[in-house]
């Protein structure tokens, strides 16, 4: 069997240039890859746009609101069921 010795990796990779005129653009994404003897988990997400206009390059950061929510709604979450158990506990000490 064969052990992978790399768990963890970030990689940031570049899309297909897409060019019109003299405007060429690049996207670029990072997959954050984490693998273990049974299988692995991979997250991919927007990461920035390379935009070049004849001798000049300008990289341009994706602002992810996906993954802005996701952690919005997680923390959430998290909140609901931490106010949950303090109102449970106090519930149960005041029938003391």
């Amino acid at each position: 069997m064969k052990e992978d010795s790399q768990k963890f990796e970030l990689q940031t990779k570049s899309g297909e240039s897409v060019t019109v005129g003299d405007v060429s653009v690049t996207p670029r994404s990072q997959a954050l890859t984490i693998r273990w003897p049974q299988g692995g988990w991979v997250w991919n997400r927007p990461h920035s746009l390379i935009v070049q206009r004849g001798e000049e390059t300008e990289h341009i950061p994706v602002l992810d609101i996906t993954r802005i929510l996701q952690v919005g709604l997680y923390a959430l979450s998290a909140l609901f069921v931490i106010l949950s158990f303090v109102f449970m506990i106090r519930k149960v000490s005041s029938q003391k």
